[in-house]
């Protein structure tokens, strides 16, 4: 059974129907207890919030996992670059001078800015 220990003395209701009084302070209370140490992060940013509903937590669960996975199978590849396809090769080499370029122009026109006379 789960219950918040944070919130002082609480009346907890098991399934089966039975109640009864839950006193963080009482240390008959732990015994063969295992704890649950996620913490609920209650200071959310408003637009996170508003997003998390948006999305739901199984989605975003989802993305990150999609996510993290893209990246390592992206880190496998540059690492074994000279064992991939010549194929792949190419696209990846042209992928990274896409970006840098993408990168360089952006960074010209951000820093460079237009000089006039």
């Amino acid at each position: 059974m789960r219950f918040p220990i944070d919130r002082g003395k609480i009346r907890v209701r098991c399934t089966c129907g039975h109640h009864f009084i839950a006193d963080p302070d009482d240390p008959g209370l732990y015994k063969n207890a295992r704890f649950d140490l996620q913490h609920d992060d209650k200071k959310k940013t408003a637009v996170f919030g508003r997003l998390l509903e948006h999305l739901g937590t199984a989605n975003l669960k989802r993305i990150r996992v999609a996510i993290i996975t893209r990246l390592l199978s992206l880190k496998y590849k540059l690492q074994n670059f000279k064992l991939l396809p010549s194929a792949e090769q190419r696209r990846i080499a042209v992928t990274i001078i896409i970006i840098l370029l993408a990168l360089a122009i952006l960074g010209r026109l951000l820093c460079g800015g237009s000089a006039v006379p």
